[in-house]
């Protein structure tokens, strides 16, 4: 019995090991919503070059400058994309952002001039992360 007890313990630890390492395999489609956005997602984009993404995400027009307009369409792309999304508050308070349509985002201006460094996250119909995209806001409007 002891011995019995013994593999069980050492089968449970193992098997506590290998999912607490995670999953091999390709990282794009094993990451979960909610772990994407794991660092703010401020400091993500700021940590990225302007017009960049990962996995062949990306979005056009980049950069964004708002200049005397109701609002730009922003629209993601990539690989096997269907659905796109970003954290709470990205652009404030240079930007708002909304969702109209199926890829695409209208970025509006908000009450201050000025540039913030933006993050959207490109998902697949399976709901899950193929990549992100990295791109800067610019509120040049109420400059004018």
């Amino acid at each position: 019995m002891l011995r019995l007890s013994v593999a069980f313990a050492l089968g449970t630890s193992l098997l506590v090991g290998c999912a607490a390492g995670g999953e091999s395999g390709n990282p794009a489609t094993s990451v979960a919503p909610g772990q994407a956005r794991s660092m703010p997602a401020t400091r993500e984009a700021k940590a990225h070059p302007d017009c960049s993404g990962t996995h062949g995400v990306k979005v056009k027009p980049c950069p964004v400058i708002l200049k005397k307009t109701k609002y730009v369409a922003v629209v993601a792309s990539g690989p096997g994309i269907y659905e796109e999304s970003w954290g709470p508050k990205p652009c404030q308070p240079f930007c708002k952002f909304s969702k109209v349509k199926l890829n695409e985002i209208r970025v509006y201006p908000d009450k201050k001039c000025g540039t913030a460094s933006v993050v959207i996250y490109g998902y697949n119909g399976a709901d899950q992360l193929v990549g992100k995209a990295f791109f800067n806001v610019t509120n040049d409007e109420c400059k004018h």
